[in-house]
């Protein structure tokens, strides 16, 4: 079966536990499975257009809001590297099922997890 290409929103639960500026709605661009999982198989076909954005004032440590950020798979499950902090390492985003209702995490090197609620997936191709 061949992997959908999806944009997914995500809306932050609350703020960043270490009393940081709030986040604002994520924004991915991934290929799923048709179990509605990240689909690293197909990572390569779309590795160009796979992204994630955070529509927010800018916060340290992660890409202005109009710069994307490269996504890639890894055994520890999918990375993001902040753009603006190449040499700094990068952050896991760690997703069950890529719905609406389901729920993504980021994990900042600084081990502090930032969860979201999906409220939309849009189909892209």
């Amino acid at each position: 079966m061949r992997a959908s290409l999806v944009r997914v929103f995500a809306a932050p639960l609350a703020s960043p536990p270490s009393g940081g500026p709030p986040f604002g709605t994520l924004v991915l661009v991934v290929p799923l499975t048709g179990s509605d999982q990240l689909d690293d198989a197909a990572f390569a076909g779309f590795a160009d257009v796979v992204t994630i954005t955070c529509e927010a004032p800018a916060v340290p440590g992660w890409p202005n809001p109009e710069r994307l950020a490269p996504l890639r798979p890894d055994p520890r499950g999918w990375l993001v590297q902040p753009t603006d902090m190449e040499d700094a390492p990068p952050w896991r985003v760690v997703a069950q099922a890529i719905r609406p209702g389901g729920y993504l995490t980021l994990w900042p090197p600084n081990g502090d997890s930032l969860g979201f609620r999906i409220v939309n997936v849009e189909t892209l191709g």
